[in-house]
């Protein structure tokens, strides 16, 4: 006798089984983010506001399951000596699910931080004026020429003096 589950019902059964164990959107697990590190090894390291455990030169550090479309940031803080004193620093780094960042928190790292250029561009940009340029404004301050329609012209008397008598035409570009 055959039994029900041979007359179609068992890729139904299948089916069935297949969705209920499916996960919905809602309960898909987040990624976790790895963090690397790089520090002098007597230094303290919290992470947080925790304090973590490890020791060494490179620590690492996974978060616990992120949401995939956001993005973190974890507050690092760590403690050195220098010089027979006890320095703090702090830093923030963005972090987003399934990243695998290193950090490099050395003191040689915190040079090269200071001497990073600006992250955007100065609202006003030096651009050096040519020579020529300020020669003929000088010219046109100074009433040696007129300018013209975009033209600067030397009356005669200058270009007597500074040309040899030839009239010239400076033209204003």
């Amino acid at each position: 006798m055959p039994s029900n589950l041979s007359r179609g019902r068992f890729p139904l059964a299948w089916l069935c089984l297949a969705l209920a164990a499916a996960p919905l959107p809602a309960q898909v697990p987040g990624r976790a983010a790895t963090l690397r590190v790089r520090l002098t090894a007597d230094a303290q390291l919290v992470i947080d506001d925790h304090q973590t455990q490890q020791t060494g030169p490179l620590r690492r550090y996974v978060s616990p399951p992120l949401e995939v479309d956001k993005s973190y940031s974890y507050t690092l803080k760590w403690t050195y000596h220098k010089d027979g004193r006890l320095v703090t620093q702090q830093e923030v780094v963005p972090i987003q699910a399934g990243d695998d960042k290193e950090v490099d928190l050395r003191e040689q790292a915190d040079k090269k931080r200071q001497k990073k250029k600006p992250e955007r561009e100065p609202d006003i940009l030096f651009v050096p004026t040519p020579l020529w340029c300020l020669n003929a404004v000088l010219l046109l301050l100074a009433g040696q020429v007129e300018c013209h329609k975009g033209v600067l012209v030397a009356d005669e008397q200058s270009t007597a003096r500074h040309h040899g008598g030839r009239p010239r035409q400076l033209v204003w570009v």
